[in-house]
């Protein structure tokens, strides 16, 4: 991400109480971006599950039911896209952000079929993330209530 953690998030989340401790699994072999994704969930008011791989993300899915999932598509033990499938396939099937380095060679397409919600290439700046963030809480939130 491009700006430090320590810069203003929204502040209506603080005011609303954060999202209800909406379970959030985020997964990425990077620790460092791990570490940010989990901060800023966390200022959300979200309960957040961390993964650095793979087999370690489906074995989270197999277990807790999560409302959203950010996850890179390429980690040290596979496709990330393969994470998108089986949480699509799971009963209530989570909101998906696919995140990528890579965002030139077809990512996004196949993101896309395999049923991300939403597709964003690194970096991204902490506000633009926060905000879809936001959003994208809100509204699987809402659906479940």
């Amino acid at each position: 991400m491009n700006a430090p953690m320590g810069r203003q998030i929204p502040s209506r989340f603080e005011r609303e109480g954060g999202i209800a401790l909406a379970p959030v699994l985020v997964v990425d072999s990077d620790s460092e971006l791990l570490a940010s994704y989990e901060r800023l969930l966390q200022r959300f008011g979200c309960r957040v599950f961390s993964a650095r791989s793979r087999q370690e993300a489906l074995r989270y899915l197999a277990c807790e039911r999560v409302r959203l999932v950010v996850v890179d598509v390429r980690l040290r033990d596979g496709d990330g896209l393969d994470v998108v499938r089986i949480a699509r396939g799971t009963r209530m099937p989570p909101v998906i952000i696919i995140v990528t380095g890579s965002p030139a060679d077809g990512t996004g397409r196949r993101a896309f079929e395999a049923g991300a919600t939403a597709y964003v290439g690194k970096p991204i700046g902490l506000h633009a993330f926060a905000v879809l963030l936001e959003g994208l809480l809100r509204a699987c939130v809402a659906d479940r209530r």
